[in-house]
């Protein structure tokens, strides 16, 4: 019943789009209505009242929602207490995918629910959060980062042994530079 629920909502019923679809394709403003919201189809398939619980990958939904960027179901997720540091199967905890994507506002929800924890947590391939920021140019992500008392500038990843200051400087994000240079010698 939830994988037919959860296959309608994204797909098409019988050659004809769903409602979901429909509400898509539809430009009647109160065709939105009637059709289940986020937050109702979140409610109904609950995924977070098992916090360990993944999904394809697995990935928690809690990564899932930071991955696309969507702050109301980051929030959702954290409401329902899942756990801000688990990682998923690469090691990839939200707080990564939040820095690597820029979403500024997922990055600070994360951290008001207790994500600084994991600040300094590596990936399969040694990065962190900061390098991920830093290898991208988002500079006020990295301000964020920087405030957290935890952070370790020195951590290299595994590959190349590069930090996140190395990553700033290789692709010229020489703001970055300078933020992460006054934390250092502070």
């Amino acid at each position: 019943e939830l994988a037919e629920f959860v296959f309608k909502a994204n797909s098409f019923v019988d050659n004809r789009p769903s409602p979901l679809g429909l509400i898509i394709l539809s430009a009647e403003a109160e065709c939105a209505a009637i059709y289940p919201t986020q937050k109702d189809i979140l409610d109904y398939i609950n995924p977070a009242l098992i916090p360990e619980k993944t999904y394809a990958d697995e990935i928690s939904g809690l990564t899932i929602a930071t991955y696309s960027g969507s702050l109301e179901s980051v929030q959702y997720f954290l409401d329902k207490k899942v756990d801000p540091n688990i990682a998923s199967v690469k090691d990839s905890t939200p707080l990564m995918f939040a820095a690597s994507y820029g979403y500024l506002e997922i990055l600070k929800t994360l951290l008001k629910n207790g994500a600084s924890i994991c600040i300094n947590m590596r990936n399969d391939n040694g990065y962190t959060a900061i390098m991920f920021a830093a290898y991208w140019g988002y500079l006020e992500i990295i301000k964020e980062l920087l405030a957290c008392p935890s952070i370790e500038l020195n951590l290299q990843d595994k590959e190349y042994n590069k930090t996140a200051l190395m990553c700033a400087s290789k692709r010229g994000y020489s703001d970055i530079v300078r933020e992460l240079f006054k934390k250092q010698w502070i």
